[in-house]
């Protein structure tokens, strides 16, 4: 079937011999009954490149690629398009939380979407001589992993565990800064700047230990939580900043053997 859309760009990437010019709506007049009868039968795998203010998807085997915002607007769009060719799979990019709402509409949707580490897109990237980075390319490459079906479709985490989710984020990144504004004390010889150092990595060392105090609550408040953690913790060399970077990222953990959660 071949995506329509009134109101958002569509065109074929000219990866092999194409009949369209790039830019341009599909012109339904040009599809004979035959062909259009092959595309419905055809399994469409999709790949979206998640940024602020748009979505650049890709769909296999078409290679037909469109842009929406991203907004409300542009993911009820997709969510229509995608009723009519019924992806197999539809891989989305990490970016931080970007994703989410595209993420929670597809599955509610009852589409198969799965949330793909940027770094493994890249590496497929490379391995197929797509040295280029741009987010046409990087969707191309998010729909050729739909395509493989080699990442297990998981549910959507709830609430709890994004909020969970961003505070280690957050924590990770003050430890970050901390880190970084405790070298540049190191590095300094002059007074006023290595106090001016020093405020910062107090104000740093405050929001870190906020954030500390209130994932521990989270944890304790969360029978479930609380009783992973005490399991993981209970593992040589596994603390506390460590069991919760692993209840964060992986919800499934207890629920999985570990060939599946090495997987992910």
């Amino acid at each position: 079937m071949i995506l329509t859309s009134p109101s958002f760009q569509i065109r074929t990437v000219d990866r092999a011999a194409s009949p369209y010019q790039q830019g341009r709506s599909f012109p339904m007049t040009t599809t004979s009954p035959k062909q259009s009868q092959k595309e419905c039968n055809e399994k469409h795998f999709v790949g979206i490149d998640v940024a602020k203010d748009e979505l650049v998807v890709h769909v296999l085997p078409t290679n037909q690629q469109l842009t929406v915002p991203n907004s409300c607007n542009g993911i009820k769009e997709l969510v229509r398009l995608f009723k009519e060719i019924n992806p197999v799979q539809i891989t989305l990019e990490a970016t931080g939380g970007l994703e989410r709402e595209l993420l929670i509409n597809l599955v509610a949707h009852g589409f198969a979407a799965v949330v793909l580490n940027p770094r493994q897109a890249r590496d497929l990237a490379k391995g197929l001589g797509e040295l280029a980075k741009t987010d046409a390319v990087d969707a191309r490459m998010l729909a050729r992993f739909a395509q493989l079906q080699c990442l297990p479709v998981r549910p959507v985490p709830s609430q709890e565990i994004w909020d969970m989710n961003d505070l280690v984020t957050r924590r990770q990144q003050l430890v970050g800064l901390r880190t970084m504004e405790t070298n540049r004390l190191h590095q300094t010889k002059q007074k006023l700047v290595a106090k001016s150092i020093g405020k910062v990595i107090d104000t740093l060392d405050e929001q870190i230990a906020d954030i500390d105090a209130t994932i521990k609550k989270m944890i304790d408040t969360n029978p479930d939580w609380n009783e992973k953690d005490k399991i993981l913790q209970s593992v040589p060399g596994v603390g506390p900043k460590t069991s919760q970077v692993l209840i964060s990222a992986l919800p499934e953990l207890g629920t999985l053997n570990r060939q599946q959660v090495a997987a992910m």
